[in-house]
Order: structure tokens, then C-alpha cells, then sequence
């Protein structure tokens, strides 16, 4: 297994690779549109992620991109904790991660990427 700490001056989009399903409104549940998140996507990289804010299309609320509802998940990060191939086969648990975000004094959000 090989870890990796990444730390950037901006924002970075960490994504799921191939385990990208769909995105969809944390309020009212609806899919959304790929065309659309990538208009989204677009017009946040201009400012290099430093505005995330969004107006949903489907319920017209705001939110943002990172807080999106991601199936698999992904976010946005300026600090990224890799373990490549951890031979896991399943995702930390709650009390496995409690140990992590209590040293980083943060919450932290799993993403498993394949490529």
C-alpha cells in the first residue's frame, strides 16, 4: 500500500474516476443533469474552485458543488490523505475514521477513485 498527503493552495475537484455514477440535489433528491453540473464545473474552474455556489435547476435552492449528493463520492480539497491499493475491499468505518479526523482536527470525506 502506498500513502500519499497532497496539500494545494487552491481548491482541487477529487473525483471517483470510472466509479462516477450520477450527481443529484441534496434537497429534493432529483438526478441531475451531467450537461449541467459541467456548466457548473466549468464556471467554478474560472476562479479556480474558489466559488462553489450553486442554484440548483430542479428546486431552485442553493448549495454547492460540494455538496452536491456525489453517487459514488467526491468533494473538493486542498488536503488529500491517499492510500493506493489498500486492499480493503470496503471503505473505512466510522470508528476507523473517528481516530483520522480527530488528528486532523476535521471531518473527512472517503472517495475511492479507480483509473
Amino acid at each position: 500500500m502506498e500513502i500519499e498527503i497532497s496539500v494545494y493552495d487552491t481548491a482541487h475537484f477529487i473525483d471517483q474516476g470510472e466509479n462516477f455514477e450520477q450527481v443529484s440535489c441534496p434537497f429534493c433528491g432529483s438526478e441531475l443533469a451531467t450537461d449541467w453540473w459541467q456548466d457548473a464545473m466549468d464556471e467554478a474552474y474560472k476562479n479556480l474552485f474558489e466559488n462553489l455556489s450553486v442554484t440548483l435547476p430542479c428546486c431552485t435552492r442553493q448549495t454547492s458543488l460540494n455538496d452536491l449528493d456525489y453517487r459514488m463520492p467526491a468533494g473538493f480539497a486542498r488536503f488529500v490523505l491517499s492510500a493506493r491499493n489498500p486492499n480493503l475491499g470496503r471503505n473505512l468505518t466510522d470508528s476507523e475514521l473517528e481516530p483520522i479526523e480527530r488528528v486532523l482536527n476535521c471531518k473527512i470525506r472517503q472517495i475511492c477513485s479507480t483509473y
